[in-house]
């Protein structure tokens, strides 16, 4: 994953040419492991599941913006698959999200102050959903 720049892997299970998305393997999840350096020999040892964040699914590609924040968050998950009738077509990332908003700030005409670019940022419908679902977990 480090050496192509790659942070999330979808984890699926293919069985008689059905997917199924089982979970995600994230770059934070091998880290806290502590699989870096030497000690990556012994990830040989590991299952994928051992790894992976579960997760049953993902979100439609045809799923809002809002849908898919709130999906990751009630999964607290930093990426969720993209489905197309039940087969994977790709992968949303926190990352993703955030150019998503920083577009839709950039594409609005205002003075570019950081703490106006923050309050802009966070009255976004999008954000004011994501604070909304982090009280409701108490996250």
């Amino acid at each position: 994953m480090r050496w192509n720049a790659i942070h999330h892997l979808v984890v699926v299970d293919d069985d008689n040419g059905v997917t199924a998305v089982r979970g995600v393997v994230s770059d934070r999840d091998i880290f806290e492991l502590g699989l870096v350096g030497e000690t990556l020999a012994f990830a040989e040892d590991l299952a994928v599941s051992d790894v992976m964040t579960p997760l049953a699914g993902g979100v439609s590609d045809s799923a809002t913006l809002s849908e898919a924040i709130d999906a990751m968050l009630k999964a607290r998950v930093s990426a969720l698959p993209v489905l197309r009738d039940d087969r994977l077509i790709g992968i949303v990332t926190e990352t993703d999200l955030l150019r998503v908003l920083m577009q839709s700030y950039e594409d609005t005409p205002q003075e570019h102050d950081p703490k106006a670019m923050g309050q802009t940022l966070m009255s976004h419908p999008i954000m004011q959903r994501a604070m909304e679902i982090v009280a409701e977990a108490g996250i």
